[in-house]
C-alpha cells in the first residue's frame, strides 16, 4: 500500500515536471513570434514630433465641413520625457489635453522646416 502511494506521487511528479517543460518551451516560441515583429521606437527625449490626432474621436474638436480634407498631424512639438516603454510626454502648448500620448500617435519630424500648426483652440 505504502509502495503504491509513493509510486503514484512519483508519477504525478513526473507528470508536472512535463507539464512545466513542455509550457515553458511554448510560451518561449509564442513570445519569440510575438516579439519578431516589434521594433524599437526611434523617438528619443528631445526629438521634435508630430501628433496624430483622430477628430472622430475628440468630442472636443471642432466639426468641419469635411473631416477627410482635414490635417491629420499637428506640431512639431517637442518630447519632454519618455513615460514607460510606449508613451511620451509632449510639450504642448496652453492645451487642455493630457500631453502623455502612445508612440502609435506620433511620427519623428525630420527635416529643418517647421510646420506652425497650433492645436485648435477648443481643446
Amino acid at each position: 500500500m505504502v509502495e503504491e502511494v509513493a509510486q503514484d506521487i512519483m508519477n504525478r511528479d513526473e507528470a508536472l515536471t512535463q507539464l512545466k517543460f513542455h509550457l515553458r518551451r511554448a510560451q518561449n516560441q509564442m513570445s519569440k513570434f510575438a516579439n519578431c515583429h516589434k521594433k524599437l521606437s526611434p523617438i528619443k527625449v528631445g526629438d521634435m514630433v508630430c501628433l496624430k490626432i483622430c477628430p472622430h474621436r475628440q468630442l472636443s474638436m471642432p466639426n468641419q465641413l469635411h473631416p477627410k480634407l482635414a490635417v491629420k498631424y499637428y506640431g512639431p512639438f517637442s518630447v519632454l520625457a519618455k513615460v514607460g516603454s510606449v508613451a511620451f510626454r509632449l510639450q504642448l502648448l496652453e492645451a487642455r489635453i493630457h500631453p502623455v500620448f502612445h508612440v502609435s500617435l506620433l511620427k519623428l519630424a525630420v527635416g529643418q522646416h517647421q510646420v506652425h500648426l497650433e492645436l485648435p483652440q477648443e481643446f
